[in-house]
This record gives C-alpha cells, sequence and structure tokens, in this order.
C-alpha cells in the first residue's frame, strides 16, 4: 500500500538522520582533553539532553506517522482527495522532522566548534601564540614514539633570548613583552612549514623538527639565529633588536626524551657561555660549536697582478659552504664512533689556477670552475655532499666509501678532466686537477681530517699536478701505491 511505503521511507530516514547527527557530533569530540575534563562533561551533558529531545521528537514524529498510516489503511476505501491530504500530512510531518534534525545539527557543531576553541586556547601560549609547553610535550612525544616505529628521526633547537632579564629591567615588561612576541613570530615565519615552534618558558623558545637530522637541523638553527640577529622592534623611542643562544641535539637510538633534552640544554649553555648570539650542538659525546658566518676566517689570497674569480660559494655553484661542510663532517664522524661506517673525503683543486687566470682571463676562469663542479657533481653519489672548500678547491664528504671506492672516484675525476678540451670563445682551453683523500681513523675529529686531507692534497699539487695522493693515517701517498699495497695485504 502507499501509505505502508511513505510510512517505512519517513521513519527510517528520521531516525537514521537522528543516528547520523548524534553520531558525527560525539565522534567529533576531541578525546585528548586532559586539562578540559570539566569543560567536556559540560558539553556531554548538554548533548545528552538533546539526544534526549531529539528521542522524544523521534517518537512523537513516529506516532503521527502511524496516526496518518492508519488512516490509509484501515476502513472504507478513500477517495482521492483523501488520500492526497493524508500523504501532504506526511510530507509536513517529515519537513517538521528534519527541521528539528538540522537545527539539532547546528547545535552539536556549536558545541564541537567549542570544544575545539578550548582545546586549542589550552594548548596555546597566551602572550606569544605559539604552542605551549603542554603541546611541545605532546609533539615531542609523538616524535619519539614514530623514532620507535619506523626509525624516521628527529631533532630538537632550544633558544634563549640573550641577556633578556637586562633587556626587561632596562625598557620595561611590556616592552620585553612585545620583544618576545616579534622573536616568537620571527622564528615561527624562519620555520618550515613542518617544524613545530613552542614557547618551552621564560624566554626559551623551541623548535621540533620531524623527519630531520642534526646536519639539516643545524642550517635550520642558523637560519633563524641570523633573522633574529637581522629583526628589529619598535618602541615607544627606539628601535630595539635582540639575539638568541641555541642548542640542538638528534634522538639517537636507545635514547629517552629526558637525556635528548638535557643534551639539547647542555648544548644551549655552551652556546651562552661561548659568547652568546651563537649555536652548539651535541653529538651524543661532545658539544660542537656552531661557526658563524663572521667566524670563518677567510681564506687568505696570493695577490695578482690579474683579478681572480671570487671564491666558489654556494650561492654561484649550489654547493655548500666550508662551515657547513665541517659541520656535516663532524656530524658523520660522531655517528660513525656510535655505529655505521667510517666517513671517506676528497678534495680536488685545479692546477696553477692562478696562471690559467693570467693566460686566459678572468671569464674563461670562471667557465673552468663551473665546468669542474659539473664534473664534481657528476661524479658523486646523492648521498655524498659537495663543497665550495676554498678558492678553486673542491670537497666531497662520502660516507660509507672504502679507500679503494674513494680513490676510483677520484681517479674517473682526474682522469675525465684531463681528457676534456673546453671550447671557449674560438679557444680550446685544456686544465687538470689534483686530488687527495682519506678515509677516518678513530683519532680523527673534524679539524684533524681535514688537515690529513689538506697535506695530501699539497702533496699531489707539489709534485706536479694531474695526480691523486691518499693519506693513509701515517703519511701522504700516491693513490696507485695505495691500492697496490691493499692488492698485496689481499693476497
Amino acid at each position: 500500500m502507499l501509505g505502508d511505503l511513505s510510512f517505512a521511507i519517513l521513519i527510517s530516514s528520521g531516525g537514521a538522520g537522528a543516528g547520523w547527527v548524534l553520531h558525527r557530533a560525539f565522534r567529533s569530540i576531541p578525546t585528548e582533553l586532559p586539562e578540559e575534563q570539566r569543560l567536556a562533561k559540560e558539553v556531554l551533558m548538554r548533548l545528552k539532553d538533546l539526544a534526549s529531545h531529539m528521542a522524544a521528537n523521534v517518537g512523537q514524529h513516529s506516532s503521527r506517522v502511524e496516526d496518518i498510516n492508519q488512516e490509509l489503511t484501515v476502513g472504507a476505501p478513500q477517495e482521492a482527495e483523501g488520500v492526497i491530504s493524508a500523504v501532504a500530512r506526511l510530507i509536513e510531518a517529515n519537513q517538521s522532522m528534519q527541521s528539528q534534525l538540522s537545527s539539532v545539527e547546528d547545535k552539536l557543531h556549536e558545541q564541537s566548534r567549542l570544544v575545539e576553541m578550548k582545546t586549542v586556547e589550552a594548548r596555546t601560549d597566551v602572550l606569544t601564540g605559539l604552542a605551549n609547553r603542554r603541546a611541545f610535550d605532546d609533539k615531542v612525544a609523538a616524535c619519539f614514539d614514530e623514532f620507535q616505529r619506523s626509525r624516521r628521526p628527529f631533532s630538537l633547537i632550544l633558544g634563549d633570548i640573550d641577556h633578556f632579564k637586562k633587556f626587561n629591567d632596562t625598557h620595561g615588561h611590556q616592552t620585553g613583552d612585545e620583544v618576545l612576541r616579534g622573536t616568537a613570530r620571527v622564528l615561527r615565519e624562519t620555520a618550515r612549514e613542518s617544524d613545530f615552534v613552542a614557547r618551552y618558558g621564560g624566554e626559551e623558545l623551541a623548535i621540533v623538527l620531524p623527519g630531520t637530522k642534526a646536519d639539516e637541523a643545524i642550517r635550520a638553527l642558523e637560519r633563524a639565529r641570523q633573522a633574529v640577529e637581522s629583526a628589529r622592534f619598535r618602541s615607544p623611542t627606539s628601535e630595539l633588536k635582540v639575539t638568541m643562544s641555541f642548542g640542538i641535539a638528534e634522538l639517537l637510538q636507545g635514547e629517552d626524551l629526558p637525556t635528548l633534552i638535557r643534551r639539547t640544554d647542555a648544548a644551549l649553555y655552551a652556546a651562552k657561555q661561548a659568547g652568546r648570539n651563537r649555536g652548539c650542538w651535541h653529538d651524543g659525546l661532545e658539544i660542537h660549536p656552531i661557526d658563524r658566518p663572521c667566524d670563518v676566517k677567510p681564506v687568505e689570497k696570493v695577490q695578482q697582478p690579474v683579478p681572480t674569480p671570487a671564491p666558489a660559494t654556494e650561492s654561484q655553484y649550489g654547493l655548500c659552504s666550508q662551515s657547513d661542510f665541517g659541520m656535516s663532517l663532524g656530524y658523520r664522524l660522531a655517528e660513525w664512533r656510535r655505529h655505521g661506517s667510517a666517513p671517506a673525503l676528497l678534495m680536488m683543486r685545479i692546477d696553477d689556477f692562478p696562471g690559467l687566470t693570467k693566460r686566459h682571463g678572468r671569464e674563461i676562469a670562471e667557465f673552468v670552475l663551473r665546468s669542474a663542479v659539473q664534473f664534481l657533481s657528476a661524479s658523486i653519489r646523492t648521498m655524498d655532499l659537495g663543497s665550495a672548500y676554498s678558492e678553486a678547491t673542491f670537497a666531497m664528504l662520502l660516507p660509507g666509501a672504502n679507500t679503494t671506492e674513494l680513490i676510483r672516484v677520484a681517479e674517473r675525476l682526474r682522469q675525465a678532466i684531463a681528457r676534456c678540451a673546453l671550447p671557449i670563445k674560438g679557444q680550446s682551453v685544456q686544465f687538470t686537477v689534483s686530488l687527495a683523500g682519506a678515509v677516518a681513523i678513530q683519532s680523527d675529529a673534524t679539524k684533524e681530517m681535514l688537515a690529513r686531507v689538506e697535506k695530501a692534497l699539497e702533496q699531489a699539487t707539489a709534485t706536479g699536478g694531474n695526480c691523486t695522493f691518499f693519506h693513509n693515517g701515517r703519511h701522504p701517498e700516491p693513490a696507485q701505491a695505495t691500492l697496490e699495497r691493499i692488492r698485496t695485504a689481499a693476497v
């Protein structure tokens, strides 16, 4: 019958609709509300009242529809007008039910938004607008759990505004608050979208870097330090600036969160002790300073009658700087001592670059530099790191390469360059390079390993160039002698 069909459709749509609305609303309430339990309880009581009221309305709707259905199914046959009138009342009843459902859904959404708003407020620092300490604790715990499950790395940066108490005493707490807000904004704008910036406490701020190892995090730290140093904050009477000191550490295998935070804090303390406005990183064994650009001593240049091209830089050639390269090498050495394979280091220098510049001019010398970078880039793996080390000298860090592999890379690179004649402005320009390498030994720190390879490179250059030398830990020797010694030992 028409009445049976209408009754079934309307009852099912009304009841299912009410259930769907309530299910969505309850599902949308956040479950992690440690400090908002009072609010959650209040909201749940309101939802309970709404649910009871809705259940009563659904019951009234069902009774009304059943009465109309009785008119259609019981008694004598009715005129068409009577059937139409009954169906119209069914439609009206259903529309009324849908209107009530919509009203309830709006109220449930309002309650859900209230819970979400209060949750955000409870996890946000009121002064800076950053995540607060509780949100920070939750974030590092989540990163730690992910590391335990999938070995996804993460690093932690702690930063402290330098001499902030003195700043407050001099300029007043209101100005101090404005500067703290501005510093927080600078850090948030400098950080990547995936990074998590929080107020750790007082004038101490934190950056959690998910999926980030120490070498990359160190670059993020230096970006943040420079951004704060460059920022200017207005006061009623003057323009103000502040600096920050930073510490960094990467979570290590077998380490817990309190130990990670203690290491990061120790690195921050070391940065403050070293003069502030700088960063230090803790590799699990030692604390290392992070060189600021102004701390890196320039390479001494020999005066030439003909101007020489500027030293290769990161912006010119897409290679990392000398300071970043040194930090990455230090990190690899520290990682090797904990677990993994020894890093290998290779340096390449264009032979007699000042003479080449004098013979062919600055423009052609610049072209030779860029060509050398192209050869270098083609020779290294994705995991390797290339650096514009000093004038006409480049360095390569090859994690996991043994002595034989290192020398083969060097010799392929040297021979390829020696065979190449560059057609430049109607000239055929040839150049050669000298290379030197070493694999880390137990006594190596960053400076010691770099010094060994530099010594081997000087030896290669002194013999006339276009050759490769290897430092075996005691002294430099021609690479072929090293390979012969390895073959003899294998036999």
